[in-house]
């Protein structure tokens, strides 16, 4: 028997069911924001690692360089 008492126990349901059916998407759609934004943050970091590096190899390749050319002016020298 249909009574006014089971339609609306039966919308509730219906109800409950889409406001979990949003509260998924919801919480799917944060954590692919959330892992997104963590990749890029980590591509990033490794960006400028990377740099970091590349600098840090040009640095002591021109110190190595000065030191060198100090060595042969000082030794010329001396020779001389």
């Amino acid at each position: 028997m249909c009574t006014l008492e089971s339609i609306f126990s039966h919308f509730n349901v219906v109800a409950a069911a889409v406001v979990a059916a949003v509260i998924t998407a919801t919480a799917a759609a944060v954590t692919a924001a959330a892992v997104t934004a963590a990749a890029v943050s980590v591509a990033a970091v490794a960006a400028t690692a990377v740099a970091a590096a590349v600098v840090d190899n040009t640095v002591i390749a021109v110190v190595t360089v000065a030191v060198i050319t100090v060595a042969v002016v000082t030794v010329t020298a001396a020779i001389e």
